[in-house]
């Protein structure tokens, strides 16, 4: 009843008109039991009252955060139901509540009903946090079946943080939400697995509008990493990534690190507690930096500072710097020089009149300290700076030659060719 009560008394229409389940009035601005011995208010008094009410409730509530309240999925049934259909929520943030399976057949069987204009109901939802709620795999077909079929609402932030997910619900969350423009998908503490992140990485470039993706203590190695790194080169929306808690060794850095020098747009890296040696340090900054634009700004997980000044990209002195720092310092010198070369080329183009081939572009990097044009060959020059001992080159030579069978030649060429 607390529920019934509490969703009435925030839903858009004003709470004189709203009834119990037993069919009393609720009120709770002229309750006959309060207002005994009290003057009632006049017509006109009582109708500026109303008329007030109704223009402050107009837009009706827009945000709801019930997380960690021990909310049963009888009392999330009672408050969506008294909240109505027609509520103009747009996040709904339920977590830290271990609802269960349950929980999630409660929210689903009121996200199917349809209101009385036979549209979906809470139709401006687009941010929805079930994180820390116990769903499993079956909570987690259910609840994405039924964002599913809202298809004339558009989800744009889905979280599903710490739900004992396998790679069985990931695979229902990335068949299901496709067909949604999402900005920020959240699905870290579960364990997707080698399998999970395989399948996220291939469901990646249906979704172009994704810019923030956390996939955080999953159970991720290398052969998974390498994949998602793989396939994040073909999604330039991406922003901001989060893989903490997921043990990378040396191959998994050297995918990320070829991956970082092509995204021009990766900003925000989060690495914490993933076990990287020194080596594994110095390959992802050797990525971060031969991107020409180093658009990296925050990282998380080590200082960038000593691996920069081991590979020589940075003067001791500044080994001590925030990440940040450091970023914007390359940053600086990669557009010194990239201007600098410009100015040389135009100045020579002045003197002798012709047209830059694109072999002379290809050659840039052995003339004249112009930057090269390819982001392969720029990474390549840091990694001759880092010391490999045997087990790092043979991961080096997988990355490259990833021979499996019998057409391995062949497989190995395409590789290369891929690679650049």
């Amino acid at each position: 009843e607390v529920a019934v009560q509490l969703g009435i008394a925030l839903s858009a229409e004003p709470v004189r008109n709203k009834r119990g389940r037993d069919g009393r009035r609720l009120s709770f601005t002229n309750n006959d039991d309060d207002c005994e011995g009290r003057d009632s208010p006049t017509a006109s008094q009582s109708n500026g009252a109303t008329s007030e009410y109704k223009s402050n409730l107009s837009d009706g509530l827009k945000l709801l955060y019930m997380g960690s309240t021990s909310i049963s999925p009888e009392s999330l049934n009672a408050l969506l139901s008294g909240l109505g259909p027609s509520c103009p929520l747009q996040e709904l943030r339920l977590q830290s509540n271990r609802m269960g399976p349950k929980g999630a057949t409660r929210l689903v069987e009121f996200l199917e009903m349809k209101s009385d204009n036979i549209q979906p109901v809470l139709p401006k939802l687009h941010r929805l946090d079930m994180s820390y709620n116990e769903l499993g795999d079956q909570g987690t077909s259910k609840l994405t079946r039924a964002i599913s079929k809202r298809a004339k609402v558009n989800m744009t932030e889905v979280s599903l943080s710490g739900n004992y997910m396998g790679s069985k619900g990931i695979e229902s969350i990335m068949n299901k939400l496709l067909q949604h423009k999402l900005i920020t998908l959240n699905l870290d503490n579960n364990s997707i697995g080698d399998q999970g992140c395989q399948l996220v990485a291939a469901s990646l470039p249906s979704i172009g509008t994704l810019t923030r993706l956390n996939l955080a203590f999953n159970d991720i190695g290398c052969r998974g990493v390498a994949t998602l790194m793989r396939s994040l080169v073909g999604c330039e929306s991406i922003t901001s990534l989060g893989l903490s808690g997921n043990v990378m060794r040396i191959s998994g850095a050297i995918a990320m690190g070829f991956t970082l020098a092509q995204h021009p747009r990766l900003s925000v890296l989060e690495l914490d507690n993933c076990c990287l040696s020194q080596v594994a340090q110095c390959h992802i900054v050797a990525g971060i930096i031969s991107n020409r634009w180093v658009p990296m700004k925050v990282m998380y997980g080590f200082r960038a500072g000593p691996p920069m000044v081991a590979i020589g990209a940075l003067e001791i002195m500044a080994q001590h710097m925030s990440n940040e720092e450091c970023f914007r310092l390359r940053r600086d010198i990669q557009m010194k020089t990239l201007l600098k070369w410009m100015e040389n080329n135009r100045a020579s183009q002045s003197e002798n009149p012709s047209f830059l081939t694109n072999d002379d572009l290809s050659r840039a990097n052995d003339m004249n300290d112009a930057p090269s044009q390819s982001a392969y060959l720029r990474m390549l020059d840091w990694l001759g700076r880092i010391p490999f001992d045997e087990s790092e080159l043979m991961d080096l030579r997988k990355y490259f030659y990833d021979v499996s069978d019998r057409d391995g030649e062949v497989k190995s060429d395409m590789n290369l060719k891929h690679r650049g």
